[in-house]
């Protein structure tokens, strides 16, 4: 599963990466969510946690599977969200 922790709405500020890789997480089968972390302290936690492992602030992409994180933007390419997510569904 992909999760996208973040604070706000990524797809109303604009981050295009969400609209990415909602599109390869469609194709490929995987689940996805978004965890805004204003609203649960259990997913603030979680964020936290993950961020301390990784040295990445909000908002990111997190892999269930791998334990790996992305941070996208809108100017992440294509690309690197496909092969990013696609090392989830090899690991399965």
């Amino acid at each position: 599963m992909i999760i996208l922790y973040s604070v706000s709405c990524e797809g109303c500020a604009g981050n295009q990466a969400l609209s990415k890789v909602k599109q390869v997480c469609k194709k490929e089968g995987i689940d996805f969510q978004e965890r805004r972390t204003i609203f649960w302290d259990r997913w603030e936690k979680e964020a936290d946690e993950i961020m301390k492992i990784n040295n990445v602030k909000l908002p990111f992409f997190y892999n269930t599977d791998t334990g790996q994180v992305l941070v996208g933007n809108s100017l992440t390419p294509l690309d690197t969200i496909e092969n990013w997510i696609k090392k989830e569904t090899i690991n399965e």
